[in-house]
């Protein structure tokens, strides 16, 4: 309605709710079973004084973790004020937990818990994230791919200083604050966190308890969150349009007629091996569904792959159509949006 556009849709499987982002302005709710009564508040609400940029979700069976990319360009909230001290057109992984998720349920966030965390803090290029089996791809533009690493359970992590880039033997260990210099955590194996988020954030972040004895002063991230530095990154020949994670295994889509560039990740974080495939196309999406990948690469239609796990990929055609902006992989549908509309093919 109006000026409401939608430049993308996620749909959770498990319950069956599709979450649609208009940049800029919402997180729109629609459920999709017959007969569901649809959220009174059809949307998600602002948080961190960000403005929508991606959207991806953790699709639990008793929850929905939301996690969004946001663009701190006016830093204000919907209740007014500014939120958070960040640095303008910065951008930011925020989340939430839904619980109130099944076809009764009218207000999707009554139950919410945590109703806005905020994770890490990016600079002005990240545009698209890509969440699976606890890792969160983000796009970096030409500086290519970050990932950020899910906590399992809450936690508290103390910051410990700084070093050099020359003296750090784990870079995963750090956040890159500067040319110069590092920031370090460790995670504070005291800290026993009781279920309770807001009693457990008073617990880790206080400097002082009631009584004026010393606290935590710590760094507060409850399960289903991020570790407070990057897990991975790494530069790539061009700029990023999409990107793509799945098992350890990082897609990203790159502009310029540069194709697409596969990393496979170990359990630290380091590069195994990489691989780039669609030499000479641009690519402006990926999607994958039963083994099945398919690049958009606008004037060029569609790249179809099979993928046999890890760097094991082969070319299967391609889908001649009009310009490609995204295609969509569901089972034996490949389902591609163009310039002239939508087409629906057929895996046979």
């Amino acid at each position: 309605m109006g000026d409401n556009r939608a430049q993308e849709v996620i749909i959770s499987k498990n319950h069956n709710i599709a979450f649609i982002t208009d940049i800029y302005d919402r997180v729109w709710l629609y459920k999709l079973n017959n007969g569901s009564s649809q959220y009174v508040d059809n949307y998600i609400q602002d948080c961190y004084g960000g403005t929508w940029l991606n959207v991806a979700i953790d699709d639990q069976f008793n929850y929905i973790n939301v996690f969004t990319l946001v663009k701190h360009n006016s830093s204000e909230s919907d209740d007014e004020g500014t939120i958070g001290d960040f640095d303008e057109y910065s951008t930011s992984v925020v989340w939430k937990r839904l619980y109130d998720i099944n076809d009764a349920d009218l207000f999707p966030e009554s139950n919410a818990s945590p109703l806005c965390e905020f994770s890490y803090n990016f600079g002005v290029l990240p545009e698209k994230i890509s969440f699976d089996n606890g890792l969160l791809a983000v796009s970096n533009g030409e500086l290519g791919i970050k990932v950020l690493k899910q906590l399992n359970e809450d936690s508290c992590f103390e910051e410990i200083g700084q070093c050099s880039n020359a003296d750090y033997e784990n870079e995963n260990d750090c956040i890159n604050e500067g040319e110069n210099w590092i920031i370090t955590y460790e995670l504070l194996t005291e800290f026993n966190p009781t279920g309770d988020i807001d009693l457990d954030r008073t617990i880790c972040q206080q400097a002082y308890d009631e009584y004026y004895n010393p606290g935590l002063n710590g760094i507060y991230e409850p399960a289903g969150g991020f570790y407070p530095y990057v897990f991975s990154s790494f530069d790539l020949s061009g700029e990023v349009n999409s990107v793509f994670v799945k098992d350890l295994v990082v897609f990203s889509g790159l502009s310029t007629s540069n194709g697409c560039y596969i990393s496979l990740l170990d359990n630290n974080g380091s590069i195994i091996n990489n691989l780039s495939i669609a030499n000479g196309y641009t690519i402006n999406n990926i999607s994958e569904d039963n083994d099945i990948i398919a690049l958009s690469a606008g004037h060029d239609g569609v790249l179809l792959y099979q993928w046999n796990n890890g760097l094991d990929i082969e070319y299967l055609g391609q889908i001649e159509t009009p310009y490609s902006n995204h295609a969509k992989v569901d089972g034996d549908n490949i389902i591609i949006s163009t310039e002239d509309g939508v087409y629906i093919y057929i895996l046979k």
